[in-house]
């Protein structure tokens, strides 16, 4: 084994690489802000705010059946996921002025069938039922009526 020492010169005939200069942070807040828009926005659908003004699809197929004592009440869900829960109104077939009766909670994707038993109704007396959709954001529908029905 030998006692030499190999020593390096620096090589003279190569160019060093060129190290970039680190990224200047930016923020992404203010980039947004400051960037320039250019042609329409490519974005679908409607904001919140306009979301929040609109009042929902009214419930279909509304129907009453009366049988011993219990008037039932049915009606076809909107579809619509955003429904938080209907609201039963009644009155009385001559009658202009709805009653708030009760309030249905709507389930699962609300494309099925709900239903209401009202058995706080006189027999003999005829009644016209309405549902009405109520969204996240307190909107109500219009009121969606069954033909009229006498209570037994």
């Amino acid at each position: 084994m030998s006692n030499k020492q190999a020593t390096l010169a620096p090589r003279t005939d190569v160019t060093p690489p060129r190290i970039a200069s680190p990224t200047p942070r930016v923020n992404a807040t203010q980039t947004a802000i400051d960037a320039e828009v250019v042609g329409p926005s490519e974005e679908v659908g409607i904001s919140r705010e306009e979301d929040s003004q609109l009042n929902p699809s009214h419930p279909t197929q509304v129907a009453a059946r009366a049988t011993a004592g219990v008037i039932v009440l049915t009606w076809l869900g909107t579809g619509d996921d955003r429904i938080e829960y209907y609201r039963v109104y009644r009155k009385i077939a001559n009658d202009e002025d709805w009653q708030l009766t009760a309030r249905v909670e709507a389930t699962g994707d609300n494309r099925g069938w709900y239903e209401f038993r009202d058995t706080a109704t006189e027999r003999g007396i005829t009644y016209i039922y309405g549902v009405s959709a109520v969204n996240a954001y307190g909107n109500e529908s219009t009121i969606s009526g069954s033909p009229a029905i006498t209570s037994q």
